[in-house]
C-alpha cells in the first residue's frame, strides 16, 4: 500500500524498514481507507518512518517503550514537530 504514496525503490525500502517496518503498509492502506488526502498521508507517513528509524536504532526490545518515544520527541529541534509528533 506504500506504492500509493511513494514510487521510488529506495524510499519504499527505507519505509519498510526499522521498528514500524512491518506495520508501514498496514497504517498506509488506513489513511487511503479513512480518506486522508494524499499529501497528508505522505507527511504522517514519513514521521513515522522517522521515528520508526529511531525507534530501531535505540530500542533494546521489539516493545518500543515510552522511553523511546519521549527521546524521540526530545530529539526534535523546534516544539513545532515535537507537537505534530
Amino acid at each position: 500500500m506504500l506504492e500509493l504514496y511513494f514510487k521510488y525503490p529506495s524510499v519504499l525500502r527505507r519505509l519498510r524498514s526499522g521498528a514500524l517496518g512491518k506495520e508501514m503498509d498496514r497504517i498506509a492502506a488506513h489513511f487511503s481507507q479513512v480518506g486522508y488526502k494524499h499529501t497528508s498521508a505522505k507527511v504522517y507517513i514519513s514521521r513515522l518512518a522517522r521515528f520508526s528509524d529511531f525507534a530501531a536504532r535505540n530500542a533494546k526490545t521489539a516493545t518500543i517503550e515510552q522511553d523511546i518515544i519521549d527521546r524521540f520527541v526530545h530529539s526534535l529541534r523546534t516544539a513545532t514537530p515535537r507537537s505534530s509528533a
